[in-house]
C-alpha cells in the first residue's frame, strides 16, 4: 500500500503536527506501508525542518498568497495533480490550510480515498480564533471537503466528540499520537545548554517547550511563575519555542512583577540543543486552558 501524507509545513516551528506526520509515517513504514511525504517551504520557517529519515518527502515553495492562505502553492498542486494516482490513499493533516484543500481536490479528481487528520483544530478555543474568517472558510469550502471525506482521524476522544458536533456524516476513527520508545541513555546533554547559559548552572529550571501562543495557556504560565518566583528565588522559567503572539503578554506580567531576569525565550530548539535543555530542566510544565 501507498499513502501520500499532505502537510502545510514539516518545519518545527509549525509545532506538533511535522513531529506527528513523522512519527505516523515510520511506524506505518516498518509495517510495510509505503509512504511520502507532499509539503511546502515558508521562507520563514525553513531553519528547523523535521526530519524524516527513511520517508521520501516532496517540498515545493509557498507563493506569497501563503501568508494569507498557509501553504498555498502551485508547483504543490501541480505535483498532487500527476502524481495522486500512484497512491492508494491520500492523507491530510490539519484543516485550513491550502495544502488540505488541494489534497482534497485531487483525490477527488482522481478517484483515491481521502483521510483528513484536524491535529486539534475542531478545539472551539481554536475555531474562535479569527472566528469570521474560519466561518466564511468553513461555509464556502471547508464543509463540503468535510462532507466527501472518506475518513476524519482523531488524535483524542474529545476530538471525535468535536467533529461529530459539526454536523456531517463522514466515518471518524480514533487513534491516538504514537510515542516512540527510546533505548536506555545514561548521558546527558546538559552541557549543550549551560555552555550557552552559563549563569544557569545550578539554577532551579523550569521548562516551557512548545509554541508560544496565548492558546497554549502562556499567560497563565507566566503568571504561575510570578506566583512561585518569591518562594523559590533559585527558579528560572525556560521558554522554548517560536513567538506566535504569545511572548509579549508574557514579558508584560513579567516586567509588572520584576522578574524578567528571570526568564529566558530560546526560540525553536532541535536537536543537541533541544535534549539538552530537557537534561538540564529540573521541572517541565505544560500550561493548558
Amino acid at each position: 500500500m501507498k499513502v501520500l501524507h499532505v502537510i502545510a509545513s514539516m518545519s518545527a516551528e509549525w509545532g506538533g503536527p511535522p513531529v506527528a506526520v513523522r512519527g505516523l509515517t515510520a511506524a506505518l513504514g516498518r509495517q510495510g506501508v509505503h509512504c511520502e511525504i507532499a509539503t511546502t517551504s515558508d521562507p520563514d520557517r525553513r531553519a528547523h525542518v523535521v526530519e524524516t529519515s527513511g520517508v521520501s518527502t516532496h517540498t515545493f515553495d509557498a507563493a506569497r498568497l501563503s501568508r494569507v492562505w498557509a501553504g498555498y502553492s502551485p508547483a504543490l498542486r501541480s505535483f498532487l495533480k500527476a502524481t495522486t494516482d500512484s497512491f492508494d490513499i491520500v492523507h491530510a493533516h490539519e484543516i485550513w490550510p491550502y495544502t488540505t484543500f488541494a489534497a482534497f481536490r485531487a483525490a477527488q479528481g482522481r478517484a483515491r480515498p481521502f483521510v483528513l487528520s484536524p491535529r486539534g483544530a475542531l478545539d472551539e478555543r481554536r475555531l474562535r480564533h479569527r472566528q469570521f474568517k474560519k466561518w466564511c472558510y468553513r461555509k464556502l469550502i471547508l464543509d463540503r471537503v468535510l462532507e466527501r471525506t472518506d475518513a476524519l482521524h482523531a488524535v483524542a476522544e474529545s476530538e471525535l466528540a468535536r467533529a461529530a458536533r459539526l454536523g456531517h456524516r463522514t466515518p471518524a476513527f480514533h487513534v491516538p499520537n504514537g510515542v516512540e520508545r527510546l533505548p536506555p541513555n545514561d548521558s546527558t546533554q546538559s552541557g549543550v545548554f549551560f555552555d550557552e547559559h552559563p549563569t544557569l548552572r545550578n539554577r532551579r529550571l523550569i521548562l516551557f517547550m512548545g509554541r508560544l501562543h496565548p492558546m497554549k495557556g502562556t499567560e497563565i504560565l507566566a503568571r504561575a511563575f510570578v506566583t512561585i518566583a518569591r518562594s523559590f528565588p533559585d527558579a528560572v522559567l525556560i521558554a522554548a519555542g517560536p513567538d506566535e503572539g504569545g511572548r509579549a503578554a508574557m514579558e508584560s506580567v513579567f516586567n509588572s512583577a520584576g522578574l524578567m531576569h528571570r526568564v529566558r525565550f530560546t526560540g525553536t530548539v532541535t536537536g543537541d540543543r533541544k535534549q539538552g535543555i530537557i537534561d538540564a530542566a529540573d521541572v517541565f510544565v505544560l500550561s493548558s486552558h
